[in-house]
């Protein structure tokens, strides 16, 4: 196969797993719990407010600076909705864009080292793979998994072609995607020791100094944009850091599994792949000296890849094992399984020597596929219940029965809809349950929240008159979205204050 049909046929399963949900993403998946969190700053400082969210009264300096985590996403969030308007696409769509031009780099890699069949079968299993439904939450793993793109391809020429420019590039992009998510720390270890391990010694110690420079220079963009608020914005991170929830690892292990459904045959398999990877890279380092100079080889993607795969398995067991961590994983390990796909279909063996690889993969292919059909079940369901998910007649009925101004709380993931409303609309806080709530302001929750207690405190609903109780989308079947309006408190007339 030539290499511009190789090319055209990548990119076409691209631009098909890109459409597959963007195209939905202004209605599908229903509202995330994480979105208002990263969010909300960026709204606030377009509303003339402060870039700042009150996640919780006992975090130092809620109500001045948002410095819980990276503070790079929320400033980009701010760009994409000075430039398209708030809404549910908008907040979504960046991490969805970012992720798929991170593995049409990847692909163009491929491309460049000479493989064909390699950049089709990567977009292929993604498809499939449980990673792509976690890049539609509105968060910042597909921002970051460019980042590691784009420093993993500068990390193979730094290596292979000792160019120090290279080398400052993939230093600058790792501590870049730190600035998105501080958790991802391992990759630029991985890539300290992937120059330290595999570069050729006459090249080595130049190549690092230029990747801890570049690292350098990445953290100090990272700092600034905490800026003139540093000592403030340190303290607060270092707040969310000891308020982090840590289970121990394998009760973390069994509930990632518990929420993976299944796609947990194919995590498992991934995770033994990537240690398998890792093992034969430790293995050739002490058999071989480092032989990245042979730039149409694929053994420096597949160590490279080994250790970005380690680093991606840490990070989902670094503190609290969440799903949408598998976008820092499951790539590094599909990657080699691409290039030893393609080593099996164009090599000619004996038939013997084949057996084993063939077995292995019609094994990986049986595991992925509860993976792909359940991506798409979602997919299905996407589509089916896209018109039933249209949030205008929600939104009407919220601007007619809230009056205009009035002060309005809630469970922090609507404030899309309440703000598309024309609600004045302020997030609970994220952290904290049982909020007091003012006796004259509005109170929106998900129906979990009310019955659970989980936002507000039973003491501030007392008193007020639930004025809407349904779900958001009654006519979406099997997307059940309770919600629950409660009005202010009445005065002694019996009726509500009104601002």
């Amino acid at each position: 196969m030539s290499g511009r049909k190789a090319a055209v046929i990548s990119y076409c399963f691209l631009v098909l797993a890109f459409l597959s949900f963007g195209l939905f993403l202004g209605r599908y998946p229903l509202p995330y719990t994480d979105e208002p969190f990263f969010h909300w700053p960026a709204i606030q400082l377009i509303r003339g407010g402060a870039f700042a969210y009150s996640a919780s009264v006992n975090a130092p300096h809620s109500d001045t600076i948002w410095a819980y985590h990276g503070p790079l996403f929320p400033w980009l969030q701010f760009a994409v909705y000075n430039l398209f308007g708030i809404s549910q696409f908008t907040s979504r769509v960046t991490e969805h864009l970012f992720a798929h031009i991170a593995l049409g780099i990847l692909c163009f890699l491929l491309l460049k080292r000479g493989l064909r069949w390699a950049p089709i079968a990567l977009p292929l299993i993604w498809m499939g793979d449980r990673a792509s439904q976690e890049i539609l939450l509105g968060r910042m793993e597909g921002i970051v998994l460019f980042w590691h793109a784009c420093g993993f391809c500068a990390l193979i020429i730094a290596a292979s072609q000792r160019r120090q420019g290279a080398a400052i590039a993939s230093g600058f992009c790792l501590a870049i995607a730190n600035g998105f998510n501080p958790s991802t720390l391992a990759f630029t270890l991985a890539g300290l020791a992937y120059l330290l391990l595999f570069t050729p010694v006459p090249h080595r110690r130049r190549a690092i100094f230029g990747y801890l420079l570049g690292a350098a220079s990445g953290y100090v963009l990272v700092l600034a944009c905490w800026l003139p608020h540093l000592q403030a914005s340190l303290e607060q991170f270092a707040w969310t850091i000891g308020y982090a929830n840590r289970r121990p690892p394998l009760e973390r292990a069994f509930n990632l599994l518990f929420q993976l459904k299944p796609s947990k045959y194919w995590f498992i398999a991934l995770s033994i792949t990537s240690l398998a990877f890792a093992f034969n890279s430790l293995r050739h380092l002490i058999n071989n000296k480092p032989d990245v100079e042979q730039k149409d080889s694929s053994g420096p993607l597949l160590h490279l890849a080994s250790l970005f795969g380690l680093a991606g398995l840490s990070v989902i067991f670094s503190s609290t094992a969440y799903p949408y961590y598998l976008v820092y994983f499951t790539v590094w390990v599909i990657l080699p399984l691409a290039i030893k796909l393609e080593t099996l279909l164009t090599r000619r063996k004996a038939r013997r020597a084949l057996m084993f690889p063939v077995a292995g993969a019609i094994g990986l292919l049986i595991l992925w596929a509860p993976s792909a059909a359940w991506n798409g079940l979602r997919w299905r369901e996407a589509y089916l219940h896209y018109g039933d998910l249209d949030p205008a007649p929600l939104e009407q009925r919220l601007r007619r029965t809230v009056p205009a101004g009035a002060a309005i709380t809630g469970t922090p993931e609507l404030y899309v809809i309440s703000l598309r409303s024309g609600l004045k609309f302020t997030p609970l806080p994220f952290f904290d349950v049982r909020n007091h709530v003012p006796r004259d302001t509005w109170v929106l929750l998900t129906q979990g929240d009310w019955r659970d207690a989980q936002r507000v405190s039973p003491e501030s609903l007392q008193g007020r008159r639930i004025v809407f109780l349904g779900d958001a989308f009654p006519n979406a079947r099997y997307l059940n979205y309770p919600l629950i309006l409660f009005a202010p408190v009445e005065d002694d007339t019996g009726s509500s204050p009104r601002k």
